[in-house]
C-alpha cells in the first residue's frame, strides 16, 4: 500500500513517531526520521537499516524554519519527491500552566502548533509530488482545513 512512497515523520525517533516510522518501514515506504534528538535518531536509522527498509535520517528543529527548508531540500536530494508529511513533533511542559515561562509557553506553541503548519515549504513540496497526502495533527487537519483544500487542488 505504501511501497515506494516517501513518508516525512517529524518527532519520528520516539514515541508515537517511533512507531509511525517503523509501521511505514515495515509496509514498504521510503521513512525520513526528522528529529530533534541526534543520538535516537541515529539509531532508529540503523535498526531500519539493518531489517532492510530505506530510511533517511535528519536532524530537525521544527521551531527553526531554516531546518525544515533543509529538512525538505535533503527528502528532495535523497529520494526525488515527498508524498506523505506526518507532522508529529510535539512537546509539553511538566508542569502546571501557571509555572511556565513565557518561552517555555511560546516553545510549546511554536513546537505544537506552529512548526509544519506555519510554513509553506512542507506542503509545496507535497504538491509538487502530484500527492495530497498532508497528515498532520488533528487540531492541524482541522483548523487548517483550507490549507488542505488548496494543497489538494488541481
Amino acid at each position: 500500500m505504501f511501497k515506494d512512497l516517501v513518508v516525512v515523520v517529524t518527532g519520528g525517533a520516539q514515541g508515537i513517531g517511533r512507531g509511525i516510522v517503523q509501521e511505514y518501514a515495515r509496509n514498504g515506504a521510503n521513512v525520513v526520521i526528522a528529529d530533534i534528538n541526534k543520538e535516537l535518531g541515529q539509531q532508529l536509522k540503523m535498526d531500519l537499516l539493518a531489517q532492510g527498509h530505506s530510511v533517511l535520517f535528519v536532524e530537525t528543529d521544527v521551531t527553526k524554519e531554516q531546518d525544515i527548508v533543509s529538512l525538505m531540500q535533503k527528502v528532495v536530494d535523497h529520494f526525488g519527491t515527498i508524498h506523505i508529511l506526518i507532522n508529529n513533533a510535539g512537546k509539553f511542559q511538566h508542569k502546571s500552566l501557571y509555572d511556565l515561562t513565557l518561552d517555555e509557553w511560546n516553545d510549546m506553541i511554536q513546537t505544537n502548533l506552529t512548526s509544519f503548519s506555519g510554513y509553506p515549504h512542507p506542503l509545496k513540496e507535497v504538491k509538487a509530488s502530484g500527492g495530497c497526502h498532508g497528515i498532520g495533527k488533528e487540531f492541524f487537519v482541522q483548523a487548517q482545513s483550507r490549507f488542505r483544500t488548496q494543497l489538494c487542488e488541481a
